[in-house]
């Protein structure tokens, strides 16, 4: 068996595949695919491309397929795009034809918000495109790497139309208890509030507009993801748009995006709150768990301001498509081979699969690993991997490591932090030590003061928690 896992979200589909698990191709060379679809004469245009050209045809473009997927008529009904469940089919469709080569069954995971009714639908779809499926998974059930000892867990996710707030029960099972969204508060909205502020800042500071024209409006909602990400480095970034010959340039502050969205963070906020008060526990002992489509939202570290210091864990993007793939043992299945099964807990306990972090537990020393040590150079770890080996670019994001020969590896491994873990991906078949002792499996959790020792005689890496400016 190849198991190809899918995460099911409307801001992007995602899927993992192989082992260790990585994520795949499912839009040309994108691993995400948005819930966009543009009826044409031709036919019917969905995912990347689609949502390329939204703003140019904003009485066309459908993306509410897959948040109110049904089989009830659309209001404007289109050839090719009746209903939404017909939109969905042909995403889903498309989707399939990229992630056939990678595997022969596929699990699903789904927003816990979706009806018994929706995930009927969605099994008939994977029924008549003959996708083999195994089961589906909700994804909050799916993404939560490991256990939490004496907390309640929360999972916020947020999506086209609707931000989710999910609790989760940890026992023997790691059990869906309860959700609730805010409705008609997602994506759309926040980037409908974002591409109108940045246009008042080009206006104020240079009189272009880039709503004035479908074309300028969508070049600055193509602009948006990218420039999210660097808000999250930088407090100030500079947004150029090109008009005709000229370019215009503003600079645009992240605290600026964080007021206009305020409404919204405070709605998500009382959201929170009113499950956190359902589990009577203290707020410190409660453990918000951020998907990567909320983590990357200007203010989302800021939500939980006000509240004791709960802890909040940022996932790794496609948490839930990943994990599925590493705790698929874990999973009560069906035996008698008929059937698709619907998985809304879990196991829950330590993995220990062949794709999940096999490091036996430590005790906490109250700090957390923050760098790797090389050479006297301190390289902070993120959740962007840091791949090392004997050929990387520094350029490149990489480690590069010395003793260099004709027989050199390109990459021995990656190390990058998921949630509170740090976690080691073996990449070549160079031998790699941690403390002296050879690593058994394709991945290993890291922890504080551990050493790594990379090839013969060997390169040392060691696991060091850099202090605070104001730290003694």
């Amino acid at each position: 068996m190849s198991l190809i896992s899918l995460e099911l979200s409307d801001v992007g589909v995602l899927a993992a595949g192989h082992l260790p698990p990585r994520l795949l191709a499912v839009d040309g060379p994108e691993t995400e695919s948005p819930g966009f679809a543009l009826p044409q004469k031709k036919g019917l245009v969905v995912g990347q491309s689609a949502e390329q050209q939204a703003r140019l045809h904003p009485q066309r473009v459908q993306h509410r397929f897959w948040d109110q997927l049904s089989t009830d008529p659309l209001k404007t009904p289109r050839r090719n795009a009746e209903t939404n469940a017909e939109i969905a089919f042909a995403h889903l469709a498309q989707i399939w034809e990229k992630l056939k080569p990678h595997g022969n069954e596929v699990m699903i995971a789904v927003p816990a918000f979706y009806s018994r009714h929706q995930l009927g639908l969605l099994l008939g779809m994977t029924q008549e495109l003959s996708i083999p499926i195994k089961g589906l998974v909700i994804q909050a059930v799916a993404a939560v790497p490991q256990p939490y000892p004496e907390s309640q867990l929360l999972f916020l996710d947020i999506h086209l139309h609707r931000t989710e707030v999910t609790l989760l029960e940890q026992g023997e099972l790691l059990r869906l208890q309860e959700t609730d969204t805010l409705d008609e508060l997602g994506l759309i909205h926040l980037y409908r509030i974002w591409a109108e502020t940045m246009a008042e800042e080009f206006v104020r500071t240079t009189r272009f507009d880039p709503l004035h024209e479908a074309a300028s409006e969508q070049t600055l909602y193509d602009r948006i993801p990218e420039i999210l990400n660097r808000l999250r480095k930088d407090q100030t970034v500079t947004i150029d748009l090109r008009a005709g010959a000229t370019v215009h340039r503003v600079a645009l502050n992240r605290d600026l995006l964080v007021r206009k969205s305020a409404s919204f963070l405070e709605q998500a906020r009382v959201l929170v709150r009113s499950f956190m008060e359902k589990t009577g526990r203290p707020q410190g002992n409660v453990t918000v768990l951020m998907s990567h489509r909320f983590a990357r939202l200007p203010g989302a570290t800021t939500l939980m301001s006000g509240f004791d210091q709960p802890r909040l864990v940022e996932l790794e993007i496609g948490a839930s498509a990943l994990n599925t793939l590493r705790i698929w043992d874990q999973f009560d299945r069906p035996t008698n081979g008929n059937g698709a099964a619907f998985f809304t807990s879990r196991p829950w306990q330590p993995s220990n699969t062949a794709g999940s972090p096999q490091s036996e537990p430590v005790k906490s020393t109250g700090r957390q690993t923050t760098h790797l040590l090389y050479r006297d150079l301190a390289y902070p770890i993120t959740e962007a991997p840091l791949s090392i080996g004997q050929k990387n670019s520094a350029a490149d994001g990489g480690l590069l490591i010395g003793g260099q020969s004709p027989e050199a590896a390109r990459h021995y491994c990656s190390i990058r932090r998921m949630g509170e873990q740090v976690v080691l991906t073996v990449i070549g078949d160079q031998e790699i030590l941690i403390d002296d002792q050879p690593l058994k499996g394709e991945r290993t959790a890291l922890h504080l003061g551990q050493s790594v020792r990379l090839g013969k005689p060997g390169e040392i890496i060691r696991l060091i928690a850099c202090l605070k400016a104001d730290e003694t």
